[in-house]
């Protein structure tokens, strides 16, 4: 009787095995999504911009390391980009910030989220927002008044030297 359950346990072993459950295999992203809160929307070049990554692996049976890489387009044009990993198990949402060049041009832009690992095609997910170039008045403002400071002073310079000469 034992020889019998002994063999059975094995029987059971072996088919465990062989159906894949001594060794679970390696998961791919089933789901990858980037989402841009509507405060940024439409951000300042120059600015950060936030964004929230959300990753979902129902399948996955053990907490394993992913790649997560992302990109920032203007165009074609890649003006921003980063690389990390990050350990996920079933799911993931974090959220991250990129920094806007101060060249970026005007318009639309896109971030592109690829997740992946080791082996694995990469799932991807993008979202576009807006950047508007700011002015900086701040600047104007106070080229203005130094022209105005240094004009007036020019001027007192002027009639302070005229004052002397007639005296």
């Amino acid at each position: 009787m034992r020889i019998k359950s002994i063999t059975y346990a094995a029987f059971l072993a072996v088919c465990a095995v062989c159906a894949g459950f001594g060794s679970p295999e390696r998961a791919s992203a089933s789901s990858v999504a980037v989402y841009i809160p509507e405060k940024y929307t439409e951000v300042h070049a120059g600015e950060r911009m936030y964004f929230q990554i959300e990753a979902l692996f129902p399948e996955n049976p053990y907490r394993q390391d992913f790649q997560i890489s992302y990109r920032v387009l203007e165009g074609s044009r890649i003006i921003a980009d980063a690389e990390f990993v990050k350990a996920i198990e079933t799911q993931a949402s974090f959220v991250d910030f990129v920094i806007i060049p101060e060249e970026a041009e005007e318009g639309r832009h896109t971030i592109e989220v690829w997740i992946s690992s080791a082996g694995e095609n990469p799932a991807k997910a993008s979202a576009s927002f807006m950047v508007d170039t700011d002015f900086d008045w701040i600047a104007v403002y106070a080229g203005i008044i130094l022209a105005a400071v240094l004009a007036v002073g020019a001027s007192l310079w002027f009639e302070i030297k005229n004052i002397k000469r007639r005296l």
